[in-house]
């Protein structure tokens, strides 16, 4: 695996502002965020925004962030030819292709830059058809946690019609978050558990709560 042999990704810093005229200034600012983080980290927060994404219907079953990213790195549009991102991932999902001899003569650290131009654009595009900017320090959290993509789905819902935002979120699992909040929080959280599984007791609810914050 890359992020077995490359363990940190400073390689690729220089060459981010060239993206930006392709997927745009937020998904450039996703990715200078990404180079900051070490590699292992940066492929497992890949896979959660794959899986995110299918589940918004962002993109097909079976696509690969690292293809996606090939694929803006190497297409004839960029984010700035559509009226949307959802729009601009649709075209590289189903217009763009990259030949197999491409992928297969890639060295490990353009595969990781590949990843992380794919992750970047899915962000910005999970966020626009969701109305709501869920922010990498989310995706890192619950990355962190190993939360399900149920309890992913469920939290990113309830918090985009709360009081509170998927930031305090991130900074609950922290514990950053000045009280006041982290009750609003987790008061939040027990509502969410609760409705996934009713079968749940409060003692229950109570230990997931607390696993989430420690």
């Amino acid at each position: 695996m890359i992020g077995a042999i490359v363990s940190s990704i400073p390689t690729f810093l220089p060459t981010i502002a060239t993206y930006m005229p392709v997927i745009g200034k937020m998904a450039t600012n996703i990715m200078r965020a990404l180079a900051t983080l070490d590699v292992n980290k940066v492929l497992k927060i890949a896979d959660v925004v794959i899986n995110v994404s299918e589940m918004f219907n962002l993109v097909s079953s079976g696509t690969s962030v690292e293809e996606l990213g090939l694929k803006a790195m190497n297409g004839e549009k960029s984010r700035s030819d559509f009226e949307s991102s959802g729009a601009y991932v649709k075209y590289l999902e189903k217009e763009v292709s990259v030949a197999s001899e491409m992928n297969a003569s890639m060295s490990k650290e353009d595969k990781i830059v590949a990843t992380a131009v794919g992750t970047a654009v899915l962000m910005t595009g999970i966020d626009e058809v969701h109305g709501v900017v869920i922010g990498l320090d989310f995706y890192k959290a619950v990355t962190e946690k190993a939360l399900p993509l149920k309890e992913i789905k469920a939290i990113i819902e309830a918090f985009k019609v709360s009081d509170v935002s998927l930031e305090d979120f991130s900074k609950f699992t922290e514990g950053t978050l000045e009280a006041k909040t982290s009750h609003t929080v987790s008061q939040l959280l027990r509502t969410v558990f609760t409705k996934m599984d009713d079968l749940l007791s409060n003692d229950d609810i109570s230990e997931r709560i607390i696993d989430l914050k420690n």
